[in-house]
């Protein structure tokens, strides 16, 4: 979810990861550098949810399957992104699909109460096989234009942005997919200045499949 994806860094889901940040412009590096107003319902047409071509029949591709459907998201993250302020709760609508004979996922992201205000923003996440790698780009109403990439780590969807230096501190974000089952998630935003040794959480988000 990605998600926010926030100001000076977050990209959800989609989920993951999955929440508006200031755009990013650096090129992601090929692989992670360490262990590493409501809408209406999204219509699917039958070319859209076919056997996928030989393009985009890989196993790989299946990774992401869990993150497809409709999903009522809680959300608590920290006003204007400022981690010494308290947690605060705020509600949103995930829904996902397969797009183009199963080749793109297609996270719409809305949410009217935050954080900071209304949060409406698109992914499209794509598997690379040249790259050994998941890519997704999350763009919203906030100005946010986040790059991310990366898989599967130990029964988790962790997709990494790329690591950005200013005054001489390298940062890092990335958003996390776990506790993964059939009508339910988890996915955390976090971010690291110590090359990934330690990462703080900064938004989360609780999934429960729309009914």
């Amino acid at each position: 979810m990605h998600f926010r994806l926030a100001h000076g860094a977050p990209c959800a889901i989609f989920l993951s990861v999955l929440a508006g940040c200031h755009a990013q412009s650096s090129a992601p590096p090929a692989a992670p550098p360490m262990a590493a107003a409501a809408a209406a319902p999204v219509a699917t047409t039958a070319a859209e949810v076919a056997e996928p071509t030989k393009f985009c029949s890989t196993p790989e591709r299946h990774q992401f399957d869990f993150w497809i459907g409709e999903w009522d998201v809680v959300m608590r993250s920290h006003p204007g992104d400022d981690l010494t302020k308290e947690w605060v709760t705020s509600h949103g609508i995930n829904r996902i699909r397969k797009r183009f004979d199963g080749c793109v996922i297609e996270e719409v992201f809305t949410s009217s109460d935050g954080p900071d205000g209304p949060w409406n923003g698109i992914s499209i996440s794509q598997w690379v096989p040249r790259e050994n790698t998941w890519r997704q780009t999350w763009t919203d109403n906030q100005g946010s234009y986040l790059l991310h990439y990366g898989g599967m780590e130990d029964g988790k969807m962790i997709l990494y942005s790329p690591p950005r230096t200013r005054d001489g501190v390298t940062t890092q974000k990335r958003m996390v997919f776990f506790d993964i089952a059939k009508d339910s998630m988890n996915w955390r935003w976090e971010g690291t200045k110590d090359g990934g040794r330690t990462w703080t959480s900064e938004i989360t988000m609780r999934y429960a499949r729309r009914r």
